[in-house]
């Protein structure tokens, strides 16, 4: 009984051990692929108004 329990304690602190690390090892991943996604679309979305903008005015003068 108790190598049985020895055996379930250790296989419980594998899987412990191995859960905490998969969601923070997907976290990041997903955190840095969103901000790229954001990054890029923030430069985008100042730059593509800004041109409508713009040419919007030179049209508009």
């Amino acid at each position: 009984p108790k190598g049985k329990g020895k055996g379930v304690e250790g296989e419980s602190s594998t899987i412990q051990e191995e859960a905490p690390e998969s969601p923070p090892s997907a976290a990041p991943e997903q955190v840095i692929t969103l901000a790229s996604p954001e990054k890029e679309a923030e430069e985008e979305v100042p730059i593509g108004p800004s041109t409508q903008d713009v040419g919007i005015a030179t049209t508009t003068e």
